[in-house]
């Protein structure tokens, strides 16, 4: 097709290109000749309108004077305002165009792809982007903290586009759009992601997606700061709350984009029939506020971990011990701080090594690599571990995939504890991975396995002694005897790495560490207060003094806890009861921290995978309760939590019930 064919075909008239600028000296004429002699190829009118923000290195004045001898371009100028989205719509209000567009002034955005984009728009489609994600190293210049924290915006966006019209790359700065898409409709002011605000509310039903590789600035410098991040965050809740008690769901498609090497092009569909909990509504809704909040985090906390102010400052150094042949000196303070002050950084603090030894052996190979890269490698271990359990669990995530085929990964990623451990470079995804593979193997009647895997879980035996002590209620022998085997292993293990000694030194340090843990704060150890447990709700929310009087109060709760689980859990089937039994060891524990609440993902699975919807609002609670967790508040999700284990417990009674031989035992006892 001509492209006189193809203007005619959908009758555009004028296309009109906005570059915002801001301090933009260095870079505009090139950018203005390079856009004058591609457009020069349109069979329809255009025009460039520069809109400038104050600049105050000429750049408006460079402008004026092109523009005397180019009467196609044309500078529209903003007082004391800011906001890349701002200025774009401002520019759009400034042209009489039927077709508008928009490109940065930095040289990132090649103007030679223009007539592509604007010829995509007069064809078929009503919006065409330029995208960085449609291609391998197109964004090979950037490094990986950038490339990361670009990956986390682009997820965070999928739950506020629409079902059918997700595109790669909702960041991008460089598209074309009929204006009727958005004729009548108000966008942001502020932030620089307007395209994503028009992706969820504008009246768009076919995008176009073209390919192009991201340039280099070659002058100035970039506008992109902290204030960024706190905008994109904004938007996203709007966008969420707009989604979940505002938006009209009959506007949403739901086909996916069809991809090729020269583009993608999604064309909407009908709504589904699908319908959806009102519980997975809020989740989806809020997804992008938590991924957002999780994006700041890792923006902040990324550089702090790569400097050693990470929970695998512990593991790493006692990695290194173990190789180096120091393993009898692992719970040796001095020892321990000098080997993190020589391999890792100085601090005036020690972070302890609190896990048994046989664990370190995992770790002894990263410490080969220096740390920086160590907590890269040991991330993407991490990140592999979560993904084979979301792979274990997909198939009790059923009513999830109803709702949205990408929620129950994102409900994996955003967990708050799930971040919690990639960031800590913790160990409390490989938990969940042995928990997840013993929970799939217990609902197989693989009792052997699954104590097997249970048993390697001892390096976090404050959490494995809850659940070991219930199944020995139920009388669960055979898992009960291949975790005694195992732990018996994994103690020979501990013996082999740091010798009789070392094991005589971990059990006075975790007797010591126990009877320390105050509601106060101390070198090497966690307050209680930060615990999201029963014990860190009892002392924080009832105000028990941290003593003998929490210990007692604790222990006889946590009694209470354990043997109404064994009461309602006896009959249930073998899955249920360890979906139980860990809701009632993140409870019970002894010594929990944020991140070892993701093995929550279990239960919350398992509620997931029932056909009686009424106890899945347990699940937006839990998945929402561990957001304060970031702000000190940890004690707080120990509430939802234990609402989570009231209703695996009622729920366990009524199927109790509903069984023959129950109902025939009622019937005769009635009669």
């Amino acid at each position: 097709m001509t492209p006189e064919a193809t203007s005619n075909a959908v009758n555009c008239k004028k296309f009109a290109l906005v570059v915002p600028t801001l301090n933009e000296a260095a870079n505009i004429v090139t950018v203005l000749d390079r856009a004058r002699e591609a457009l020069s190829q349109l069979p329809l009118a255009w025009e460039i309108l520069i809109v400038d923000d104050d600049s105050t290195d000429g750049t408006s004045e460079i402008v004026r004077r092109y523009s005397g001898a180019h009467p196609e371009i044309r500078l529209v100028e903003r007082h004391a305002q800011t906001g890349l989205a701002g200025a774009i719509a401002y520019g759009w209000e400034h042209t009489d165009a039927d077709v508008l567009g928009v490109m940065d002034a930095d040289l990132q955005h090649p103007p030679e792809l223009l007539p592509d984009l604007v010829t995509r728009v007069c064809q078929s489609s009503h919006i065409a982007i330029a995208s960085r994600y449609l291609h391998a190293n197109s964004m090979a210049a950037w490094n990986l903290p950038r490339r990361m924290i670009s990956r986390l915006s682009v997820l965070a966006s999928k739950p506020v586009q629409r079902s059918g019209l997700r595109v790669s790359d909702p960041m991008s700065g460089f598209f074309v759009l009929r204006r009727e898409c958005i004729a009548g409709m108000e966008f942001q002011s502020a932030g620089f992601k307007l395209l994503l605000e028009i992706l969820a509310k504008g009246r768009i039903r076919s995008v176009a997606e073209i390919p192009f590789k991201f340039g280099t600035r070659s002058g100035g410098k970039s506008k992109a700061d902290g204030m960024t991040a706190v905008h994109y965050l904004s938007l996203l809740c709007r966008l969420s709350r707009e989604m979940v008690f505002g938006r009209n769901d009959a506007g949403r498609q739901t086909n996916s984009s069809a991809a090729s090497s020269a583009g993608t092009i999604a064309q909407a569909a009908p709504p589904s029939g699908t319908q959806r909990t009102r519980s997975l509504d809020v989740i989806l809704g809020l997804l992008p506020l938590v991924l957002g909040l999780q994006l700041l985090v890792w923006i902040v906390y990324l550089p702090v971990a790569l400097r050693g102010d990470a929970d695998f400052r512990a593991f790493y150094s006692a990695g290194y011990m173990v190789r180096s042949g120091q393993g009898g000196q692992l719970y040796d303070s001095q020892a321990l701080k000098a080997v993190q002050d020589a391999r890792i950084s100085r601090s005036a603090g020690l972070l302890p090594y609190t896990h048994p030894p046989f664990e370190t052996l995992l770790f002894a190979p990263f410490s080969i690599f220096p740390y920086r890269g160590a907590y890269l490698i040991f991330l993407g271990l991490n990140l592999t571990c979560l993904l084979i359990c979301y792979r274990l669990l997909r198939k009790k995530l059923w009513l999830a995939g109803a709702a949205w085929n990408w929620l129950p990964l994102l409900l994996f990623i955003n967990f708050m504890p799930v971040a919690a451990a990639l960031m800590q470079g913790q160990d409390s995804l490989i938990l969940l991975l042995l928990l997840s593979a013993a929970f799939v193997q217990i609902g197989r009647g693989n009792d052997l396995i699954a104590g097997s895997l249970l048993g390697l879980s001892l390096f976090r035996f404050q959490i494995l002694l809850p659940i070991a002590f219930l199944f020995f209620l139920w009388r669960k022998w055979h898992l009960l005897a291949s975790m005694a085997v195992l732990a018996l292993f994994v103690f020979t293990l501990s013996i082999f790495v740091s010798g009789a000694e070392g094991i005589r030194q971990y059990l006075r340090f975790i007797y010591t560490m126990g009877v320390k843990l105050a509601a106060t704060s101390q070198v090497g150890y966690v307050p209680v207060a930060a615990m999201p447990n029963l014990r860190g709700l009892l002392l924080s929310a009832f105000h028990l003094r941290s003593g003998s009087t929490l210990l007692a109060v604790t222990l006889a709760a946590s009694l209470l806890l354990i043997f109404l689980a064994a009461w309602a859990g006896h009959s249930a089937s073998a899955d249920w009861q360890l979906s139980i039994a860990i809701t009632v060891a993140a409870l019970v524990g002894y010594h929990m921290l944020t991140h070892d609440l993701c093995i929550l993902l279990i239960p919350m699975a398992m509620l997931l995978d029932e056909h009686d919807a009424r106890g899945l609002w347990n699940i937006p609670f839990v998945w929402l309760s561990t957001v304060p967790c970031f702000f000190a508040y940890s004690y707080l999700a120990a509430l939802p939590v234990l609402g989570l284990f009231l209703f695996l417990i009622w729920r366990c009674w009524r199927i109790l019930l509903t069984t023959p031989a129950r109902q025939q035992k009622l019937a005769s006892a009635l009669n």
